[in-house]
């Protein structure tokens, strides 16, 4: 496929990606990012959004007395329920099971919009010292200079000045952030249990993943989706002997060829 100006991908991933919150008794609960894969509106997203924390336990999925919204970029929230939620890996060698942090949501019935703009996907994974691109919601932006807390508000036109600043800030909030970034490292990996099978990469990004930024898709320059944004990367410093783990300036991702090669089993 032919590369895209940058901007071009970064307009694209605007009504593609969304917002996700999880609320109980109108407390959040958990909230990230996801995108949508189908004109029906499904959604990927990281596992850990849906529940809320990791590792993944049957009893948070889809709880009850749990709202799950996604919202689209000029939408309202739209209600909706995990149908897979992250996919566990048994074997006799390990203590626990592994988890391939990702999910699968689809709206609840009767929750439908025409706005659903799905991204195009490869099943393949992402080569090492590929550029791409990463998208979520950030909890970072604010008004620069708090210039809230500066103004005068006895200042003629202060509460309308405010006011358009207000509604510029929650333009841009409506959007996801978008970052340039290259992959570092690739480490492969694949898994087969009876009939399901499952293969995939775990790839590191160049780049911080802000608040808010988890589900968020990964893309090629053609603006084909290549990964999914699961966690910041740690790193390990000392202080006083003591060793700490600190976020580093990389992000990890999986591979969307994990998710693709396991439905595809589960289908047949």
């Amino acid at each position: 496929m032919t590369n895209l100006p940058p901007e071009s991908i970064c307009e694209s991933l605007n009504d593609s990606v969304c917002a996700i919150t999880m609320t109980e008794d109108g407390e959040v609960l958990s909230s990230g990012s996801g995108f949508a894969i189908s004109p029906e509106g499904q959604v990927v997203t990281a596992a850990h959004v849906v529940t809320g924390r990791l590792p993944i336990r049957e009893e948070d999925i889809n709880a009850d007395g749990t709202v799950m919204t996604c919202q689209f970029h000029s939408t309202p929230p739209i209600a909706y329920e995990a149908k897979l939620c992250g996919i566990q890996l048994r074997s006799n060698a390990f203590r626990e099971n592994l988890l391939v942090d990702l999910a699968i949501l689809e709206p609840l019935q009767g929750q439908k919009s025409e706005t659903f703009k799905p991204l195009p996907r490869k099943r393949i994974g992402p080569k090492l010292g590929q550029t791409v691109y990463m998208a979520g919601f950030s909890e970072e932006v604010e008004l620069p200079f708090k210039i809230e807390a500066l103004l005068d508000p006895d200042t003629p036109g202060a509460g309308r000045f405010l006011h358009h600043v207000d509604r510029g800030y929650q333009a841009v909030m409506g959007k996801p952030m978008c970052k340039r970034a290259m992959v570092g490292n690739v480490l492969e990996f694949s898994a087969t249990s009876g009939s399901r099978v499952i293969k995939g990469d775990v790839f590191y990004i160049d780049q911080a993943m802000h608040q808010g930024a988890s589900g968020g898709p990964v893309v090629d320059e053609s603006g084909v989706v290549v990964g999914v944004v699961t966690h910041r990367a740690v790193t390990k410093v000392y202080r006083e002997a003591e060793r700490i783990e600190v976020p580093s300036g990389s992000a990890l991702a999986i591979s969307i060829e994990a998710l693709d090669t396991y439905v595809r089993t589960l289908d047949n």
